[in-house]
């Protein structure tokens, strides 16, 4: 089975550690410093860090990783991860609510997060070869199909 490395904020859940998450060494530490965004910020800043992250990403070895978090950062760091021909995964969350009957007769609602799956976080031209190296683009096929996601790529 394919390693997925977390790079997101948050620990990942035991469901996503069944379908293969590690956390990567050192991340969580220093994850806020390139993850957090508390202002406007040029898109040349939002490159560097997200080149930052694939070099750090890259010498773990990893092939796969779970990314998060601001919209117009993620989009930057899945561009820069699949140049590298690392394939970026969002993880697919069931939410179920359930209610928990309290001593004093109230009502506590629960939600709980199930892990069910992955979506792949590719820029809209990946599959345009002549805008991707080619041992990338192959790297990020392979990796897919290892993790049974290849029919996500079409």
């Amino acid at each position: 089975m394919i390693s997925i490395f977390n790079l997101t904020q948050h620990a990942a859940s035991e469901y996503q550690k069944k379908a293969g998450v590690v956390e990567l060494p050192g991340w969580h530490e220093g994850a806020k410093s390139v993850l957090n965004f508390n202002m406007a910020t040029p898109r040349k800043e939002k490159v560097a860090r997200a080149k930052a992250v694939v070099g750090l990403v890259k010498a773990a070895g990893a092939k796969a990783v779970m990314i998060g978090g601001k919209a117009s950062f993620v989009a930057i760091l899945s561009e820069e991860l699949a140049k590298a021909g690392i394939l970026p995964l969002e993880a697919f969350t069931r939410r179920d609510v359930e209610e928990v009957e309290q001593e004093d007769g109230s009502v506590k609602k629960v939600a709980v997060f199930r892990h069910e799956g992955w979506d792949i976080f590719l820029p809209s031209w990946w599959a345009n070869t002549s805008q991707i190296d080619f041992q990338a683009y192959h790297g990020l096929k392979e990796t897919a199909k290892a993790l049974g996601l290849e029919d996500y790529l079409q």
